[in-house]
């Protein structure tokens, strides 16, 4: 030992020695002189012990009196260090002959004995939980770093963090200076000895200007453990309103999400069923690619969107439960949403937002149906219209345009006569063509198509047209007329036959070019209006019969006379017999082809129905299951005897669920098949999404159970609070074999703030080392500390913590809170408290969080 070094330990001996020798009114200046007659220390011994060591010789001259006295205590101490494995020994003939270094180790042993020794029968395990004390309650600190007993605490830093972890009132930390090392080690010496009560064993000029024993820092350390083992208590009361703040925090933080998530679904529901609520023709538009594009836009919403916010809601719903779940375990009361926000409103707006969308779909399914409707008739409009429109261009360019003057005979006039009577037929058969292609027309236009316009110009065309033929035809007829005023009768049979031809074969090329029309039905319904229809061509059809027998004898009489039949017309009647057979087997054909349309479309509207059954049956279903999981939950107490009940009935579900959606997906095949899938209200995805929700609800319904089982058996500690456990259980296992010994586990212990008394360690030992193996284990430790630790969350537990902290008073003050508590946590409950006096209202925060 260095002269210094020996100069530092004898003043902080001297001034530990002379802080208990004042309890008897006497004071010593040199521990190596004084201490010969024996006297000193029989008082010290007396005093630290609280033991009578018997008559002794108070005032010794003779040196066999000072060797008496000092016999009757150094045996005391030569016995202690011997009961705690340390071979030395002491004699009285070394502190008569004033042997300094055999006098300072003596002392020390004392020191190790009534001071430090309430931390660890084990000078190393004490050292070790001393020094690991301090590291934890100067963490965080700045510039305070506590690795050992000597250079760590020079400039008075880590001895005034360790008063201001525990008596934040005492001093200022923030406003230390740590290049003024004397000022903050005379501040802690100061306030120590003032106001806690300890001794000044050290000079601030020795700590600064030499490398400070390590023994007497110890000493003088030991005093602030043993100063501040009271506060374990206020650590006990911060770790339990700490643990109802984290409780809080996180049912606010899950409440906060539902609201949050709940109104963003809410703000959904109703922008998509006020989307879903305009399904005119102006919004459909108006022509098949807009409603298809539609069409495509409202398939996103169901299989995309909508899955999406179906499962959103099932998570919501699981949310909801789990925080009310908690809120039954913890004896709070149970929160109710919003109204607007409730699970009723969700699924009431949702039932809303469901009927909106069969409306939507069916008006959409109606709206393409028309369309498609008016694409035909467009197409079929514009054959008609260019055949007339050629028709009128034809007559404008050749017929109307010969020259009459250079008919000069009758029989000529006569021919030219006929023929434009023939014509004026013909005219009268375009006229009913025209008027058939404008009823086309206004069906189209009154149908709003967007090629209406364009259609409405045609018929004023093709009228303006139709009308100039006309006018040129009474302008030709009437010149006509004027030149052959006696006209000779015309072939009357001949013209009667190219009357009747022209007109037969007009109307067979409208009904073949009906009946080869493809037949675009979407229903039973629309094949019956198909099957309508054919009826009125089949007896039109029918009633054409006698007409081309007429013109079949005609053509023999015409041909008896030696005439020639096609005089008038170039229509042949052999012609026209083929063309009407081959009307009659399309109209065969037609019925043929209609009757197959109307099988086809009946099996699949009787499939589309049964799905929609299955769908309905399996939605149902889902929710029954989940309202059925949730009973079980809210009606059973018990967490394992619930989590038993929920797992047998999950296997239930999951068995009868996979059942109906193999069922769905069978039918679903045969709508893929028949290629009819798009007309189904009900998407695959949208299936898929109930089973996979349905699933999800049951998953997470057994783990949220798991969990709070988990967390039971964990009787309330934290897993903040076991992993500081292991840390600290680790630190002491020195030789790494997961145990520790009677002197560990008592170091270990009390560097958690937990004291053991001396005499109680051997009977607590014996409880924690349930294996009667001689060491604890890492669960028996836990054990240990859980009992010891164990806090009670509910109204009477938490009011009792706050009252310890508050010293009793009706209102509880930053400082005493975040003198125990981490920042974040301190900070949550001051934003819930409100103010009152000079602190915060704990009892309203109290009466207020429990329902009181």
């Amino acid at each position: 030992m260095s002269a210094e070094w020996e100069r530092i330990q004898m003043r902080a001996f001297t001034k530990w020695v002379n802080s208990h020798l004042r309890k008897r009114s006497i004071q010593v200046e040199d521990i190596i002189e004084e201490f010969e007659t024996g006297v000193p220390l029989i008082h010290l011994y007396e005093v630290i012990s609280d033991e009578t060591l018997g008559q002794f010789y108070a005032n010794p001259r003779m040196k066999f009196h000072k060797i008496a006295n000092l016999n009757l205590v150094v045996d005391k101490v030569n016995s202690f260090i011997g009961s705690v494995g340390i071979r030395l020994q002491f004699s009285a003939e070394q502190i008569v002959n004033k042997e300094k270094t055999q006098i300072l180790g003596m002392i020390w042993c004392l020191i190790h004995k009534f001071e430090i020794q309430d931390i660890s029968e084990d000078e190393l395990s004490a050292r070790e939980g001393l020094l690991l004390w301090c590291k934890k309650k100067t963490k965080g600190y700045n510039n305070v770093n506590v690795k050992d007993f000597k250079g760590s605490w020079q400039d008075g830093l880590a001895f005034c963090a360790l008063i201001h972890k525990h008596r934040p009132d005492l001093l200022d930390f923030d406003s230390l200076d740590p290049t003024n090392a004397r000022e903050n080690l005379q501040l802690a010496f100061d306030v120590a000895e003032k106001h806690l009560d300890i001794p000044q064993l050290l000079d601030a000029d020795d700590m600064i200007k030499f490398t400070p024993d390590d023994k007497s820092v110890m000493t003088y350390v030991a005093y602030y453990w043993k100063r501040f083992a009271s506060s374990n208590r206020n650590e006990k009361a911060g770790r339990k309103l700490a643990k109802v703040a984290q409780r809080e925090q996180e049912l606010n933080n899950m409440k906060n999400d539902y609201e949050k998530r709940a109104q963003a679904l809410v703000d959904w529901i109703d922008t998509n069923t006020d989307s879903l609520s305009d399904p005119t023709f102006e919004h459909f538009g108006d022509s098949l690619a807009k409603a298809e594009d539609k069409k495509e836009e409202f398939r996103k919403f169901k299989d995309q969107e909508k899955p999406n916010q179906s499962s959103e809601k099932n998570d919501l719903e699981l949310l909801l439960s789990n925080i009310r779940t908690k809120q039954k375990n913890e004896g709070l009361p149970i929160y109710n949403p919003p109204t607007d926000l409730s699970t009723a409103t969700i699924n009431d707006k949702w039932d809303g937002l469901n009927k909106k969308q069969d409306t939507y779909d069916k008006a959409l399914r109606e709206h393409i149906t028309l369309m498609k409707k008016l694409e035909i008739l467009l197409s079929r409009f514009r054959v008609r219209a260019k055949k007339i429109s050629e028709w009128q261009d034809g007559k404008n360019k050749g017929y109307f345009k010969e020259d009459l003057n250079k008919l000069d005979t009758v029989s000529a006039l006569q021919a030219k006569i006929n023929i434009h009577e023939t014509f004026e037929d013909e005219l009268a058969g375009v006229n009913k063509s025209l008027n058939e292609t404008n009823a086309i027309g206004d069906k189209i236009v009154e149908g709003r198509h967007e090629a209406a316009p364009e259609v409405k110009s045609t018929m004023d065309k093709l009228k303006n047209g139709q009308d100039d033929v006309k006018q040129k035809s009474d302008d030709k007829k009437q010149e006509l007329d004027d030149r052959l005023k006696n006209l000779e009768a015309l072939l009357g049979k001949c013209l009667d036959l190219a009357k009747k031809s022209e007109g037969l074969a007009m109307f067979l090329d409208d009904i073949s070019l009906a009946l080869l029309e493809p037949i675009t039905a979407s229903s039973v319904k629309d094949v019956d209006v198909f099957v309508d229809i054919l009826g009125d061509v089949e007896n039109r059809h029918a009633e054409q019969a006698p007409l081309l027998d007429a013109i079949n004898q005609l053509v023999d009489e015409i041909k008896n006379a030696g005439g020639d039949p096609n005089l008038y017309s170039a229509v042949n009647n052999n012609d026209l017999d083929n063309q009407f057979k081959e009307a009659g087997n399309l109209i065969s054909d037609r019925k043929k082809n209609l009757e197959e349309e109307k099988r086809r479309l009946s099996g699949n509207e009787e499939l589309l129905a049964q799905f929609a059954q299955l769908c309905d049956k399996y939605t149902e279903f889902a929710v029954e299951q989940k309202d059925g999981l949730n009973t079980i939950r809210q009606n059973t107490e018990n967490l394992e005897e619930q989590l038993q009940k929920v797992k047998e009935q999950a296997a239930v579900i999951r068995a009868e669920s996979e059942k109906q959606y193999e069922s769905l997906i069978s039918v679903l095949k045969d709508l893929e098949a028949r290629e009819i899938l798009e007309l189904s209200k009900v998407t695959e995805s949208e299936i898929k999404s109930v089973r996979d929700n349905l699933e999800k609800f049951v998953d997470k319904s057994i783990y949220e159970i798991e969990s709070t089982l988990l967390t039971d058996k964990n009787e309330g500690l934290t897993e903040e609070q076991i992993k500081d456990f292991r840390e600290t259980f680790k630190y002491f296992d020195k030789d790494k074999d997961g145990k520790l010994s009677k002197q560990d586990f008592k170091a270990c212990v009390c560097s958690l703030g937990e004291d053991i008394d001396d005499k109680e360690v051997e009977k607590v030992f014996a409880v924690v080392d349930t294996d009667k193996d001689g060491f604890v284990e890492f669960n028996e430790f836990l054990g240990y500390m859980r009992r010891i630790g164990s806090e009670g969350s509910g109204y009477e537990d938490v009011m009792e913590s706050f009252k310890q902290l508050a010293g009793e008073k009706d209102f509880i003050t930053e400082a005493q809170l975040r003198s125990v508590m981490e920042p974040a946590e301190a900070d949550f409950l001051l934003q819930q408290m409100p103010k009152k006096g000079d602190g915060y209202d704990y009892v309203a925060y109290c009466n207020n969080t429990f329902n009181k």
